[in-house]
Protein backbone atom coordinates (compact mmCIF):
# COMPACT_ATOMS: atom_id res chain seq x y z
CA UNK A 1 0.00 0.00 0.00
CA UNK A 2 1.20 3.25 -0.65
CA UNK A 3 2.33 5.70 1.87
CA UNK A 4 0.29 8.25 2.80
CA UNK A 5 0.79 9.89 6.37
CA UNK A 6 -1.78 12.99 5.69
CA UNK A 7 -3.46 12.72 8.81
CA UNK A 8 -0.30 12.45 11.44
CA UNK A 9 1.36 15.38 9.67
CA UNK A 10 -2.19 17.45 9.98
CA UNK A 11 -2.55 16.21 13.74
CA UNK A 12 1.30 17.23 14.23
CA UNK A 13 0.67 20.74 13.08
CA UNK A 14 -2.53 21.41 14.97
CA UNK A 15 -0.71 19.91 18.38
CA UNK A 16 2.42 22.20 17.76
CA UNK A 17 -0.13 24.87 17.32
CA UNK A 18 -1.38 23.74 20.69
CA UNK A 19 2.27 23.96 22.17
CA UNK A 20 2.49 27.28 20.75
CA UNK A 21 -0.46 28.73 22.32
CA UNK A 22 0.71 27.84 25.86
CA UNK A 23 -1.72 26.45 28.16
CA UNK A 24 -1.11 22.63 28.94
CA UNK A 25 -5.14 22.44 29.54
CA UNK A 26 -6.35 24.08 26.93
CA UNK A 27 -8.77 21.95 24.76
CA UNK A 28 -8.25 21.82 21.03
CA UNK A 29 -12.11 22.39 19.10
CA UNK A 30 -13.71 20.99 16.15
CA UNK A 31 -16.18 23.61 14.92
CA UNK A 32 -18.89 20.91 13.33
CA UNK A 33 -22.27 20.93 11.32
CA UNK A 34 -25.88 20.29 13.24
CA UNK A 35 -25.82 16.64 11.21
CA UNK A 36 -21.78 15.56 10.26
CA UNK A 37 -21.88 13.31 7.23
CA UNK A 38 -17.80 12.97 7.60
CA UNK A 39 -17.90 12.02 11.14
CA UNK A 40 -15.33 8.75 10.27
CA UNK A 41 -12.91 11.71 9.46
CA UNK A 42 -13.39 13.90 11.76
CA UNK A 43 -12.88 11.07 14.67
CA UNK A 44 -9.88 9.50 13.07
CA UNK A 45 -8.15 13.02 13.53
CA UNK A 46 -9.66 12.92 17.02
CA UNK A 47 -8.06 9.67 17.76
CA UNK A 48 -4.60 10.41 15.76
CA UNK A 49 -4.00 13.76 18.10
CA UNK A 50 -5.05 11.17 21.33
CA UNK A 51 -2.54 8.93 20.20
CA UNK A 52 0.52 11.43 19.58
CA UNK A 53 -0.51 13.38 22.69
CA UNK A 54 -3.17 11.94 25.44
CA UNK A 55 -3.25 14.72 27.46
CA UNK A 56 -4.56 16.95 24.82
CA UNK A 57 -8.82 17.25 25.04
CA UNK A 58 -10.89 18.07 21.85
CA UNK A 59 -14.02 18.79 21.90
CA UNK A 60 -16.85 19.08 19.67
CA UNK A 61 -19.14 22.06 19.25
CA UNK A 62 -21.57 23.16 16.70
CA UNK A 63 -21.62 27.17 15.84
CA UNK A 64 -24.85 27.11 17.59
CA UNK A 65 -23.23 25.56 20.88
CA UNK A 66 -20.74 28.38 20.79
CA UNK A 67 -23.10 30.84 20.60
CA UNK A 68 -25.32 29.60 23.29
CA UNK A 69 -22.36 28.54 25.48
CA UNK A 70 -19.24 30.55 24.52
CA UNK A 71 -17.44 33.35 25.84
CA UNK A 72 -14.22 35.56 26.60
CA UNK A 73 -12.28 36.02 29.38
CA UNK A 74 -10.97 39.38 30.19
CA UNK A 75 -7.95 38.53 28.28
CA UNK A 76 -10.21 37.17 24.89
CA UNK A 77 -9.27 33.58 26.05
CA UNK A 78 -12.34 31.58 24.39
CA UNK A 79 -14.16 29.69 27.16
CA UNK A 80 -16.75 27.05 25.83
CA UNK A 81 -18.53 24.33 29.08
CA UNK A 82 -15.59 25.63 31.46
CA UNK A 83 -12.76 24.48 28.42
CA UNK A 84 -10.49 27.00 27.62
CA UNK A 85 -10.12 26.66 23.76
CA UNK A 86 -6.31 26.99 22.02
CA UNK A 87 -7.30 25.83 19.05
CA UNK A 88 -10.47 26.07 16.36
CA UNK A 89 -10.29 23.70 13.82
CA UNK A 90 -13.10 24.82 11.28
CA UNK A 91 -15.10 21.53 9.42
CA UNK A 92 -18.09 23.80 9.38
CA UNK A 93 -18.81 27.58 8.81
CA UNK A 94 -17.99 27.67 5.12
CA UNK A 95 -21.19 28.16 3.19
CA UNK A 96 -24.23 30.60 4.39
CA UNK A 97 -26.27 27.76 5.12
CA UNK A 98 -23.70 26.93 8.44
CA UNK A 99 -25.33 30.45 10.02
CA UNK A 100 -29.67 30.21 9.87
CA UNK A 101 -29.30 32.95 12.83
CA UNK A 102 -27.60 35.51 14.15
CA UNK A 103 -26.41 33.80 17.03
CA UNK A 104 -24.49 31.36 14.63
CA UNK A 105 -22.79 35.21 13.17
CA UNK A 106 -22.65 35.92 16.93
CA UNK A 107 -20.47 32.83 17.59
CA UNK A 108 -18.43 33.15 14.83
CA UNK A 109 -17.02 36.58 15.47
CA UNK A 110 -16.92 35.37 19.27
CA UNK A 111 -14.10 32.65 17.64
CA UNK A 112 -12.51 36.09 15.32
CA UNK A 113 -11.90 38.04 18.23
CA UNK A 114 -10.68 35.68 21.26
CA UNK A 115 -6.83 34.22 20.95
CA UNK A 116 -7.31 30.88 20.06
CA UNK A 117 -5.55 29.58 17.08
CA UNK A 118 -7.93 29.17 13.87
CA UNK A 119 -7.55 26.78 11.37
CA UNK A 120 -7.69 28.30 8.72
CA UNK A 121 -8.05 32.25 9.95
CA UNK A 122 -10.41 33.85 8.60
CA UNK A 123 -7.77 35.74 6.01
CA UNK A 124 -7.01 32.65 4.76
CA UNK A 125 -10.81 31.18 5.04
CA UNK A 126 -11.55 34.43 2.64
CA UNK A 127 -8.98 34.05 0.64
CA UNK A 128 -10.12 30.62 -0.37
CA UNK A 129 -13.32 31.82 -1.94
CA UNK A 130 -12.94 32.59 -5.52
CA UNK A 131 -15.14 36.45 -4.98
CA UNK A 132 -12.01 37.85 -2.50
CA UNK A 133 -9.99 36.13 -5.33
CA UNK A 134 -11.98 38.06 -7.80
CA UNK A 135 -11.60 41.33 -5.86
CA UNK A 136 -8.23 40.98 -5.19
CA UNK A 137 -7.23 40.59 -8.87
CA UNK A 138 -9.09 43.58 -10.19
CA UNK A 139 -7.09 47.07 -11.23
CA UNK A 140 -5.44 48.97 -8.49
CA UNK A 141 -6.49 46.66 -5.43
CA UNK A 142 -3.12 44.96 -4.99
CA UNK A 143 -1.77 48.51 -5.13
CA UNK A 144 -3.38 48.79 -1.78
CA UNK A 145 -1.37 46.69 -0.62
CA UNK A 146 2.27 46.43 -1.95
CA UNK A 147 4.57 49.78 -2.94
CA UNK A 148 7.34 47.96 -5.04
CA UNK A 149 6.43 47.75 -8.63
CA UNK A 150 8.24 44.46 -8.97
CA UNK A 151 6.33 42.67 -6.95
CA UNK A 152 3.16 43.70 -8.32
CA UNK A 153 4.15 42.77 -11.77
CA UNK A 154 5.00 39.38 -10.17
CA UNK A 155 2.05 38.69 -8.43
CA UNK A 156 -0.36 39.95 -11.23
CA UNK A 157 1.41 37.88 -13.82
CA UNK A 158 0.01 34.73 -11.85
CA UNK A 159 -3.67 35.82 -12.11
CA UNK A 160 -5.50 33.47 -14.43
CA UNK A 161 -8.56 35.90 -14.75
CA UNK A 162 -11.73 35.42 -12.42
CA UNK A 163 -15.36 37.02 -14.20
CA UNK A 164 -18.28 37.11 -12.18
CA UNK A 165 -21.49 36.17 -13.30
CA UNK A 166 -23.57 39.44 -11.89
CA UNK A 167 -26.23 40.87 -13.25
CA UNK A 168 -24.60 43.83 -14.33
CA UNK A 169 -21.98 45.41 -17.05
CA UNK A 170 -19.09 43.33 -15.61
CA UNK A 171 -21.51 39.86 -15.60
CA UNK A 172 -22.60 40.16 -18.86
CA UNK A 173 -19.17 40.93 -20.30
CA UNK A 174 -18.03 37.62 -18.64
CA UNK A 175 -20.69 35.72 -20.18
CA UNK A 176 -20.28 37.03 -23.79
CA UNK A 177 -16.67 36.19 -23.42
CA UNK A 178 -17.13 32.87 -22.74
CA UNK A 179 -19.66 32.71 -25.75
CA UNK A 180 -17.56 34.13 -28.00
CA UNK A 181 -14.55 31.84 -26.89
CA UNK A 182 -15.32 28.97 -26.18
CA UNK A 183 -12.67 26.93 -27.09
CA UNK A 184 -9.76 29.46 -25.59
CA UNK A 185 -6.50 27.81 -24.23
CA UNK A 186 -7.07 28.69 -20.55
CA UNK A 187 -9.08 25.51 -20.51
CA UNK A 188 -6.13 23.21 -21.77
CA UNK A 189 -4.26 21.61 -18.48
CA UNK A 190 -1.17 22.89 -18.39
CA UNK A 191 0.17 21.09 -15.11
CA UNK A 192 -0.71 17.43 -14.53
CA UNK A 193 0.90 15.44 -11.37
CA UNK A 194 -0.17 12.74 -9.20
CA UNK A 195 1.07 13.84 -5.49
CA UNK A 196 -0.89 11.85 -3.38
CA UNK A 197 -4.01 9.60 -3.80
CA UNK A 198 -7.84 9.54 -2.55
CA UNK A 199 -9.97 6.41 -3.29
CA UNK A 200 -13.62 6.43 -2.77
CA UNK A 201 -16.20 3.64 -3.08
CA UNK A 202 -19.94 2.76 -3.61
CA UNK A 203 -22.09 0.33 -4.12
CA UNK A 204 -22.72 -0.76 -7.47
CA UNK A 205 -26.62 0.39 -7.48
CA UNK A 206 -25.66 4.17 -6.55
CA UNK A 207 -25.41 6.17 -9.76
CA UNK A 208 -23.84 8.76 -7.28
CA UNK A 209 -20.26 8.45 -5.34
CA UNK A 210 -20.50 11.63 -3.03
CA UNK A 211 -19.26 11.00 0.77
CA UNK A 212 -21.28 14.03 2.30
CA UNK A 213 -24.46 12.56 0.08
CA UNK A 214 -23.76 9.52 1.83
CA UNK A 215 -23.81 7.55 -1.24
CA UNK A 216 -19.87 6.46 -1.55
CA UNK A 217 -17.13 6.01 1.30
CA UNK A 218 -13.38 7.66 1.58
CA UNK A 219 -11.23 3.90 1.21
CA UNK A 220 -7.60 2.60 0.91
CA UNK A 221 -6.14 0.99 -2.19
CA UNK A 222 -4.69 -2.49 -2.04
CA UNK A 223 -1.97 -3.06 -4.05
CA UNK A 224 -0.83 -6.65 -5.51
CA UNK A 225 1.98 -7.69 -7.56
Amino acid sequence: MPENNALQGLCQGMLEAWKIYGNPKAAILFVIEDVTYNICDQRFHEFEIRKQNPHVKVIRRTLTDIGDRGSLTSENELIIDNHVVSIIYFRAGYEPGHYPSKKEWDARLLMERSQAIKSPSIQYHLAGTKKVQQALSKSGVIEMFLTEAKKIEAIKDIFTGLYGLDFDEFGDQAVQMALDNPDRDSQKILVNKQVGHMLRTKISTANEGGVAAGLGALDSPYLID
